[in-house]
């Protein structure tokens, strides 16, 4: 005789320790949706206390979670950024009262205080140090005393230290790592760095970190020789981010390429066909012509960004030929100088997955009818898929910002069935989609969704049954098809 039971029914700890092995709000929240009870138990306690992100001046707040390890045990990611503490949650979670002693300059006391609270932070796996102040001395060493190996480390901005001797020490203590990125463009007060750039090639002869899939280095200089043997021991990179194109071979398995130095074309073109995401600071005068020969490789590509530039009609008008799956597109367009609004619709016309486009700059000082509206208007005529466009304000100085919401609009039919720009409104929960700092993130996880879709699809089930394509295909549906056809095939 079987009996079934609620998981409700288990006792707390036996829960507690169910609901913590959960790492994702995402699956967190969706338990939590599913009924009251595990909402009441999830909502805040589990939610609000996955990641924890901490002032440099507010390091004190470490010492004060002390007695509460319950809440220390859930943690997963710990931040060291230039954004305040989230008091209110704190203060929601009854852990500690607002006092005027949080405030204090002991950043430099973080790796002792760490130390001390290492042992509760049972669930450790992601350390980011984000602020302009510099990286404390020994914090590293400290960290490596983790319950759990660390598999995320964010380290930018100034680094107070060697930084051959750091990514030596990083590749000793960490060796499950699965992202590591590596920033020092900017010093303390924000500015770039200049002057001597380190050499962290020996370093980087050595590293092997078998998990890893995603690796940035900004700010220092690797030989190509040791790059490439670098790549080579690590096949399963994602994302990858560096400070200027070098002449390797990169992973297969690469999506994400980030080149902060776009001068000139130093890469193998056959290592970069299965790109689904480029992300180029792009030199005024020099780097449209390496970035044209760039495109030409990368015919799976479905977002680009470029900066630094505007982008001539001799580069946009190859789009079409070479970016046919392109669905997203950052890269500031002013209407004059060679692109006209007719070419430009002629383009958009020619990307028929082209949702959101960032940045058009419209010319009202020698056609006082190219309005925002009148861009957004002919533009969504010609195109069947665009539904999102970023405009600057006509007639204005302004510095153009996609990355906000200023200057987004929807595109919609009035009641007289013409093409109108509706303002995005922060408060739409679909909003967030449209800003060009979460693109690569929602790229990148709706890739292993596909991956995981894919090896569903071709298992035999003869309960599953896959629908046949019709005409008319969702937005949704399309998408999908698309991605899939930019899958490499095997």
């Amino acid at each position: 005789m079987t009996t079934s039971g609620n998981i409700l029914d288990l006792p707390p700890e036996l829960l507690e320790d169910v609901l913590s092995q959960l790492d994702s709000t995402s699956d967190l929240l969706h338990l939590a949706l599913s009924c009251k009870a595990f909402s009441q138990l999830i909502i805040p306690h589990h939610i609000y206390t996955r990641s924890l992100d901490v002032h440099p001046r507010q390091v004190a707040i470490l010492s004060l979670l002390t007695n509460v390890p319950l809440y220390n045990s859930r943690i997963r990611t710990i931040r060291i950024t230039d954004s305040s503490i989230k008091y209110n949650v704190l203060k929601n979670l009854g852990i500690l009262k607002l006092t005027n002693q949080l405030e204090s300059n002991r950043a430099e006391e973080l790796p002792a205080i760490l130390a001390a609270m290492l042992p509760q932070f049972t669930h450790l796996t992601k350390f980011a140090w984000t602020a302009h102040i510099a990286l404390p001395a020994g914090l590293i060493y400290t960290l490596k005393d983790s319950p759990q190996p660390l598999t995320e480390l964010d380290i930018q901005y100034h680094l107070n230290t060697d930084h051959a001797e750091l990514l030596s020490h990083i590749a000793e203590y960490f060796p499950r790592l699965r992202s590591l990125t590596l920033n020092r463009r900017y010093d303390t007060s924000g500015t770039v760095v200049t002057g001597h750039i380190p050499d962290v090639s020996t370093p980087i002869r050595s590293a092997n970190w078998p998990d890893l899939t995603s690796f940035t280095l900004f700010g220092f200089f690797v030989v190509d020789a040791a790059l490439e043997g670098f790549l080579r021991r690590h096949p399963k990179i994602e994302r990858l981010g560096m400070d200027r194109v070098q002449n390797v071979a990169y992973p297969s398995a690469l999506l994400s390429l980030t080149i902060r130095d776009f001068v000139t074309l130093g890469i193998r073109p056959t290592s970069i066909q299965n790109l689904r995401y480029a992300n180029m600071s792009i030199d005024p005068w020099s780097g449209g012509v390496a970035l044209k020969k760039f495109i030409r490789q990368m015919r799976n590509l479905s977002v680009l960004e470029c900066h630094g530039a505007v982008i001539s009609w001799d580069l946009l008008k190859t789009f079409p030929a070479y970016l046919p799956l392109l669905t997203k597109l950052n890269f500031l367009v002013k209407i004059g100088a060679g692109i006209t609004v007719e070419r430009l619709c002629s383009t958009v016309n020619g990307l028929p997955n082209l949702t959101h486009f960032a940045s058009v700059v419209p010319n009202t000082e020698e056609r006082p009818q190219h309005t925002v509206a009148y861009v957004i208007n002919k533009l969504a005529q010609r195109s069947k898929s665009l539904k999102y466009i970023h405009v600057g304000p006509d007639g204005r100085d302004h510095r153009l910002k996609p990355h906000i919401y200023r200057d987004w609009y929807k595109i919609q039919r009035d009641t007289e069935g013409e093409f109108v720009g509706v303002p995005v409104d922060p408060a739409d929960p679909a909003a967030r989609g449209v800003l060009v700092s979460h693109w690569e993130e929602e790229l990148m996880a709706s890739g292993r969704a596909l991956e995981n879709e894919s090896l569903l699809a071709t298992a035999p089930s003869p309960s599953v049954r896959t629908p046949k394509n019709t005409s008319k295909t969702s937005n949704a549906h399309k998408t999908t098809d698309i991605a899939k056809a930019a899958k490499p095939s095997r």
